[in-house]
């Protein structure tokens, strides 16, 4: 969790809320709304963004991890910019320096946080695809009227990017009802062409989104008021979705959370956040965003949600450090645990979700261990350890809970020294940890700790009269109570019937 004294200290915006952020064209601002519908707030305008210009703002894009948000400046022609800020309102904004790439009013941003790269549509007088760094250190053209292959560049306005497929999707709003969605290479080696879109609408559309997984591309159409679908590999099957209670009118960029199975956009006239259920089914409605000093021409939303975790963290073993008590039952060897796995940004839904911090916690037997809050511990006492991993982003935090160490274990192979009279006696375990063979009136006890795991060999010899028996008949029965106790984990315990054999 982030600490209280960050938390009173950042502006009043939803701490702990799944939100949607969008431009505020008419009166120069950035806005956020929650998700659930219980309001909104002002994030920016042009008094708070630091050395960030704000001047038409059309199109956000996030990077949660960084805890930046990113937004084109339409306003100005070519005298503007690509400009970044503090997430939670704080300010500490900054125009990018966007080198040779081409900033001429710009309309629609999406960003790759891993790849450190942010994209823009130009749809003033020189119309191009452009690249820049995120960390301010340039940019390139990646596309002209003269190098798009069959991709039509018609007023450009709004991208989708998609880097598994290496593809840069946009919408053109310049050709009217003639025109169409445009795809691209992402690294500007052309090859584009223009999708086919069905029986969708396609008039003045700006800004798009894409489902890589469902197979669609979504659009807004600012002149028709229809919010559009087809196939995102061209193949038409194109439709206007169901817009349900929403309020039409002047769509403009869409956002899309597959598995809320819900599409947002915002309405500039009337001035509304919208939604509806991406599967055609209707379900539409406005967001509201009580809260928000005035919407004037919202537009190009992008969705913060809470981190999403896809795999718990794993704990592993290390040596015991110098000092530290005996490895016996799991106690005195170090344990680490992992991040976890957390769900990725959905780049081309213009939904970001990625971790900013991570926060640990150490348990035994499901309770917490006070001031065990670091990626490593080492036990004091056995039990079952397990971590927690809590990972926080400015939507909020979600927790993963490590499964405990498994405590199985299986008998092998018995391999018998007649000579002697003993037994070799063969236990496969899952990892590291202590075994023990329990010493009783028939068999002496034997131990292997530490040990790292896989097939681990205890010897069995008897005592007491069932060895003087064995010397004296050459057969005796026993049986090897053994325990497996892995490092952090429960013990476990069970029995195996061993004949032993000695020559006379």
């Amino acid at each position: 969790m982030l600490p209280l004294v960050l938390l009173l200290a950042l502006a009043p915006v939803a701490i702990g809320q799944d939100s949607l952020y969008f431009g505020n064209d008419g009166s120069d601002e950035i806005l956020v709304a929650n998700l659930d519908g219980t309001g909104g707030a002002d994030l920016y305008d042009t008094t708070n963004t630091g050395a960030a210009t704000l001047n038409d703002p059309f199109g956000v894009a996030i990077d949660s991890a960084a805890g930046k948000i990113y937004w084109a400046s339409n306003g100005g022609g070519t005298d503007c910019c690509i400009s970044v800020a503090n997430l939670d309102g704080s300010g500490g904004g900054s125009d990018l320096n966007t080198g040779l790439a081409t900033v001429d009013s710009p309309l629609g941003v999406a960003i790759d946080p891993v790849a450190g790269k942010i994209y823009w549509a130009n749809t003033g007088g020189d119309q191009r695809i452009s690249v820049a760094n995120l960390d301010g250190t340039g940019g390139v053209d990646l596309y002209d009227d003269t190098n798009t292959g069959g991709a039509s560049l018609l007023g450009p306005a709004g991208v989708a990017i998609d880097p598994v497929a290496g593809k840069i999707y946009w919408t053109n709003s310049g050709g009217g009802a003639d025109c169409c969605i445009s795809v691209a290479n992402l690294d500007g080696t052309g090859d584009g062409e223009d999708l086919d879109t069905g029986a969708a609408t396609v008039q003045v559309p700006r800004g798009v989104a894409n489902d890589p997984v469902a197979g669609k591309i979504y659009w807004a159409n600012a002149d028709d008021g229809a919010v559009s679908v087809a196939n995102l590999d061209g193949t038409g099957s194109g439709d206007d979705l169901d817009q349900g209670a929403a309020t039409p009118g002047g769509p403009q960029g869409v956002a899309i959370d597959p598995a809320a199975n819900r599409i947002y956009w915002g309405n500039t006239s009337p001035n509304k956040i919208s939604f509806a259920n991406l599967d055609d089914t209707g379900g539409g409605g406005d967001l509201s965003t009580t809260g928000v000093t005035n919407i004037n021409e919202p537009n190009f939303p992008a969705l913060l949600k809470t981190p999403l975790g896809t795999g718990p963290p794993t704990m592993a073993t290390g040596s015991a450090p110098r000092g530290a008590p005996a490895a016996i039952s799991g106690a005195g060897k170090q344990l680490s645990c992992s991040e976890g796995s957390w769900a990725p940004d959905l780049l081309g839904a213009h939904l970001y979700r990625a971790p900013a911090s991570f926060a640990y916690q150490w348990l035994r037997e499901g309770a917490v261990i006070p001031g065990a809050t670091a990626t490593t511990y080492t036990p004091a006492e056995s039990g079952a350890h397990t971590c927690r991993v809590t990972a926080t982003n400015q939507a909020g935090s979600a927790s993963q809970t490590s499964n405990p160490p498994s405590n199985e274990f299986s008998f092998g192979k018995v391999k018998l020294n007649k000579k002697k009279g003993t037994a070799k006696l063969t236990v496969n375990v899952a990892g590291a940890g202590a075994l023990k063979l329990k010493s009783s009136k028939k068999v002496k006890g034997a131990s292997k700790s530490p040990m790292s795991g896989g097939k681990v060999k205890l010897k069995v010899k008897a005592k007491g009269k069932t060895a003087k028996k064995l010397k004296r008949k050459g057969k005796a029965k026993v049986k090897a109570k053994v325990t497996y106790t892995p490092t952090g984990g429960a013990s476990n315990k069970k029995t195996k019937k061993v004949k032993l054999k000695q020559r006379r």
